[in-house]
């Protein structure tokens, strides 16, 4: 019988020696206590905690104590002891290959069928780990070495390009690699096909990815097009899947399908979800029989957690007849974060990987001594260290990729003997300079000697009398200069600059050369026909008096290998710090170096670009990643590991977990209303750079305070970005986060004992999974609760399986996305219903306040909110809209929508409307208003018109505008555009009342008077808010009102209208033109699309139901 109605089958297994022993099996694993397993962040937490996993052993006959020399585990467990919990899930199982298990994979013996000597089309689904994962490994292929039995093979590179290696004669290695990587999602298929013979005298190899083996299929990257045409070797090897030739790739595989030709036959299609679980072998519906080898299983187990005992408690009753070991395991988070001390430099760390690796560096001196120290270490056994004499400070100080450097006072210098790189050779090292050193003469700084060359005394000279620019100088024993070169690069003010010096034969000639950053800085010179080896260096050894502003680190002397081989240009960056190295790409670098077992889930060209990395520990510099992106770092529960989620993997992700409150969800479920997560001003300061800062002043949660909004929580961070640049988006990204108008779900909880079938789904639902909540009761909000999981505790027990997912919001982490009918629409900078409306109208009367809702009949149908009610939008129309298409004399007509036109002032002849170029009003005579204006319905009135005056004013300005509250002609609002004589624009308010003409107030416009270029004038009576801006026709319409007032004087009038008015003064004879007149809209909806149904007051905030987020 399944579980519950029987024990759930749940496996704890230590990993004694190499192999993994059961201990849950054996009856060890006390069920008096549950298992219980903390994943991930707490509620809302910053950072993730270690996982834990606490579980109760029986220690009756003392195996479970380290130290007892008669247990049969004596010296295989102890301090740090690999643990892992698995489940079974109850859902369709798959070929599971564990990590690190050599000889593990399930393969198919050679037959003719899979004998593929043309195209080739090969596809996998699974769920690996597709970028970090150790250093890649063969997905699937026909492949061996031994013998020269080399088909093909898709393999997966551990920065997530797929490759797609073959043999035409079964010895050679032919290949070609996906130009961008896999997509780091979890489970989906990938594909590749091999064209050997393009048609165009080539061969073509394309890959591809899709949610599952059965499509639909997504090209990935570019195809891969090389010359010659191509064939596949026919070996006798067996085809295999989840390792090629010792390089397994862990995870889980679900199927697999080859193909004799693009989209031809299918010889081989493996379906390990259609076996039972435990099946070691079977025939695939193509023929061919499939064997499961090794620690590989076909299972429906999932682990649920993976770690290390750090500590064995033994406990016992008084009378030694329950002895026990209650064991709280932890994740690989812990142990990292136990007596750590900060990493080397970025520098010292890379050269000493290159040292490793043969580089031929004989002699390294970081430079990065203490302050107060007397000599610079050497970083190479039996190299001396570097004598410090006279005035020298180490600065003990990070810079870029230096966790310090060295400068010298007047006749300071360091001095020391170096090993011979041999006649070719490279010195290399770090300036760091001052933007402006001040009155530095040109000083030497780094010096070496050659004895027995015709140049033997070499000198690297800068200063600020050299504009930062250096001089390489060769003098002879006598102190002559015999050879020199000049710089051209300024060297100051860019922090670290990588100096390279080589010596090397060519030909009959020795050339000395100096290079900065990589890039070739002096001609190369000669100091004759040989240069013997550098036996001697330091800096300022000639004590010369004077000194430079800036210090040297990281000098190193090579033989020209290092220099040949490339290793001096890949440590370019490194100088900087890995500055805009992205957060992804630094972490799998980090962990990499660390040799921390580690994957990326998302696309590491997606994160946030970094600034240098300093000398500080591991998990803080990785934490900097996370802080930085906005992503986050958590443990792997499937292996002893860290995982690093990017923040762009977040956005948009589908619901892993959907679940009904009624039916599903175990009580209680709490939400809370507070304002624990509420940021709305927000600054962000980049280390050792500027600030940005980003409030939050309209909306419920703004800084406004109560009840138009929530008043002031401000927040300040410090993130270790790339450039300033990126201030402005991060603090506007944190005040969107901040700033989330839902409540709270702090925590979800499910009984998986009385729903087995959703155990599939949770066991896939990772951190950050997107769960959605339905059917809530009728006190709670209608409609869908979007969370996402930031972690989660699971507690085990025989007969019941229970998870609290730690939540929360979702949806601001729905973004964004061009083109999208959901995701790709954009808000108006505000909408409020004009008039109240019953819970049965359709058609809402709503004034904008920025860009008017479309009225594109294909851009329907969409949602909006307003009141707590979702109602479906399948149209919009304009109030009022006059594109003065028609002709007309005597006023101006018609507006399209159907409204007259009725002169208000003035004389109908000074009226006229020619189709399709505007309407126009005459103004003959100078301090005199001509108006015209059309019905609107309703006093709250937003109007857009465009205008334009072919001229500039003499003698006095021109205005121009609009009449808004219009009655008659004894009461109205004015604001208009006064057009100056010297050009510039003027924002006027007035208003005339019972006959009395007032101007409230007035305002400066950015924008110039145009003869050409028609302005746009956007202007609005809101209640008691009067208010207008405008802009150039060919320009975006600004966010900010240029003039804002307050007027309480006129509440009524239902018209609005254009004005035009010389003013007294004014010498011109001209006329003002007018196009596009709006006034507000009306949107036809369909109501109560999310179950609530109500009346609704003038003034509701109207707002997209699913806004567009532009994301970091």
């Amino acid at each position: 019988m399944p579980f519950p109605d029987e024990a759930l089958d749940v496996w704890v297994e230590l990993k004694l020696g190499d192999q993994w022993v059961n201990i849950k099996t054996d009856g060890h694993v006390y069920t008096r206590d549950p298992i219980t397993i903390t994943r991930g962040r707490g509620d809302e937490g910053s950072r993730t905690d270690p996982s834990t996993c606490t579980l109760t052993i029986n220690n009756r006959d003392g195996r479970y104590s380290p130290r007892n020399p008669l247990g049969p585990y004596y010296g295989r467990i102890g301090r740090n002891t690999p643990i892992r919990v698995s489940v079974p899930t109850g859902g369709a199982p798959a070929l599971t290959v564990p990590d690190g298990a050599i000889g593990s994979y399930a393969s198919t013996p050679d037959a003719a069928a899979l004998d593929i000597t043309g195209d080739l089309d090969v596809r996998v689904e699974a769920e690996v780990r597709w970028v970090g994962g150790a250093s890649g490994g063969g997905l699937v292929g026909k492949y061996i070495e031994t013998g020269a039995q080399r088909s093909w093979v898709l393999w997966l590179d551990s920065t997530g390009e797929l490759i797609l290696y073959w043999s035409s004669t079964g010895a050679n290695l032919l290949l070609a690699t996906s130009t961008v990587p896999v997509p780091a999602l979890g489970r989906q298929a990938v594909r590749a096909t091999l064209d050997v013979n393009n048609g165009a005298s080539g061969n073509t190899v394309t890959f591809y990815t899709a949610p599952s083996i059965a499509g639909p299929w997504t090209q990935l990257g570019a195809p891969i097009v090389q010359a010659d045409t191509t064939s596949i070797f026919d070996s006798a090897s067996p085809v295999q899947v989840g390792e090629i030739i010792a390089d397994p790739v862990a995870g889980r595989y679900y199927a697999m399908e080859l193909r004799n030709g693009i989209g031809g036959m299918v010889v081989a299609d493996p379906d390990f979800t259609a076996q039972a679980v435990g099946t070691t072998a079977f025939a695939d519906a193509a023929g061919r029989s499939w064997t499961v080898a090794g620690d590989a299983a076909i299972t429906d187990r999932d682990v649920r957690f993976s770690g290390e005992v750090p500590s064995w408690p033994i406990k016992w009753n008084t009378s030694g007849t329950d002895v026990w070991v209650t064991i709280e395991a932890a994740g690989i988070l812990r142990r990292l974060g136990q007596g750590a001390k900060p990493l080397g430099s970025a520098l010292r760390r890379a050269i000493g990987t290159f040292q490793a690796d043969d580089a031929r560096i004989v002699a390294y001196w970081p430079l990065e001594d203490s302050a107060g120290s007397t000599q610079a270490a050497s970083a190479i056994g039996g190299v001396p260290p570097l004598r410090a004499l006279g005035p020298v400070e180490f600065s003990a100080e990070p810079s870029g990729g230096t966790g310090g450097g060295v400068s010298v006072g007047d006749v300071g210098r360091l001095t020391g003997a170096t090993p011979s790189p041999g006649t070719e050779w490279t010195i290399m090292f770090w300036f760091d300079l001052a933007a402006d050193m001040g009155t530095d003469a040109a000083s030497p700084v780094v010096q070496w000697r050659t004895p027995g060359s015709n140049a033997s005394y070499w000198s690297l000279f800068t200063g600020q009398v050299l504009s930062g620019t250096l001089i390489l100088e060769g003098a002879n024993a006598a102190g002559s200069v015999v050879v020199s070169a000049n710089g051209t690069a300024d060297v100051r003010g860019r922090g670290p600059v990588q100096i390279v010096v080589t010596g090397d034969q060519d030909g009959a000639n020795y050339q000395v050369a100096v290079a900065v950053d990589g890039e070739l800085d002096t001609a190369s010179i000669s100091p004759g026909d040989v240069c013997s080896p550098p036996t001697s260096i330091g800096i300022n050894l000639d004590v010369a008096p004077g000194e430079y502003s800036g210090s040297v680190s990281h000098l190193l002397v090579a033989t020209h290998t290092f220099e040949s081989r490339g290793y001096a240009a890949a440590l370019v960056p490194v100088g900087s710090g890995h500055r805009g190295e992205t957060a992804g790409a630094r972490f799998l670098r980090l962990t990499g170096e660390e040799g921390v077992p580690a994957d990326l889930v998302g696309v590491a060209a997606d994160s946030e670009p970094m600034g240098a990395q300093q000398p500080k520990e591991l998990l803080e510099l990785l934490g900097e990643c996370a802080d930085a992106d906005g992503g986050t770092l958590y443990e792997r529960r499937d292996g002893l590991g860290l995982r690093y989620r990017t923040r762009a993997a977040d956005y948009n992700t589908d619901p892993a977990l959907t679940l009904d409150y009624h039916d599903q969800l175990a009580a209680p479920l709490e939400p809370v209303d507070d304002d624990q997560a509420t940021r709305n001003d927000v600054t962000v300061e980049r280390e050792g750079g500027s600030s940005a800062r980003v409030t939050v002043d309209q909306g419920p949660l703004s800084t406004q305070p109560p009840p138009d909004g929530v008043g002031v929580y401000n927040e300040s961070v410090t993130l270790n970005l790339a450039d300033d640049d990126q201030l402005l988006a991060q603090a506007g990204w944190r005040a969107h986060l901040g700033t989330v108008d839902e409540a709270r779900y702090p925590v979800v909880r499910l009984k998986l004992h009385k729903h087995y079938d959703l155990a599939p789904a949770v066991v896939a639902a990772d951190i950050r999974a997107r769960i959605h909540l339905s059917g809530l009761p009728a006190w709670e909000p209608p409609g869908t609760v979007d969370l996402l999981a930031d972690g989660y505790t699971e507690t085990i027990e025989p007969r019941r399986w229970t998870i609290e997912y730690n939540t929360v919001p979702g949806s601001p982490w729905r973004v964004a996305v061009a083109d999208n009918t959901t995701l790709g629409r954009v808000d108006t900078d505000g909408t409020v219903l004009l008039d109240p409306v019953t819970a049965t109208d359709t058609t809402l009367p709503v004034l904008v306040t920025g860009a008017a809702w479309t009225t594109d009949p294909a851009d329907y149908p969409f949602d909006l909110t307003l009141g707590g009610e979702v109602v479906t939008a399948t149209a919009a129309s304009d109030k009022v809209l006059d594109n003065f298409a028609d002709t007309a004399a005597g006023g101006w007509g018609s507006a399209d929508t159907g409204q007259a036109w009725t002169v208000a002032a003035g004389s109908a002849a000074d009226f006229s409307a020619a189709g399709g170029t505007g309407g126009v009003i005459a103004s003959p005579t100078a301090g005199v208003e001509r108006a015209i204006v059309i019905p609107t319905g309703s006093p709250q009135q937003s109007t857009l018109v465009y205008s334009n005056t072919p001229l500039t004013p003499t003698g006095a300005p021109i205005t121009w505008g609009v009449l808004l509250r219009y009655t008659d002609a004894s009461n109205y609002y004015w604001l208009g555009v006064q057009i100056n004589t010297a050009g510039t624009l003027t924002l006027i308010a007035r208003k005339r009342v019972a006959g009395a003409f007032t101007t409230i107030t007035s305002v400066a416009s950015a924008t110039g008077h145009s003869t050409s270029v028609w302005r746009i004038l956007r202007a609005e009576a809101l209640g008691t808010t009067l208010r207008a801006k405008v802009w150039a026709a060919d320009a975006a319409e600004p966010a900010a009102w240029e003039l804002t007032t307050t007027d309480a004087a006129l509440s009524s009038g239902g018209s609005a209208g254009c004005i035009a008015r010389r003013e007294t003064g004014n010498t011109n004879s001209t006329s003002t033109g007018f196009d596009i007149f709006t006034a507000y809209q009306s949107l036809t909806v369909t109501r109560a699309v999310n179950g609530i149904s109500k009346a609704q007051a003038a003034g509701i905030d109207i707002r997209l139901a699913q806004p567009s987020t532009i994301a970091l």
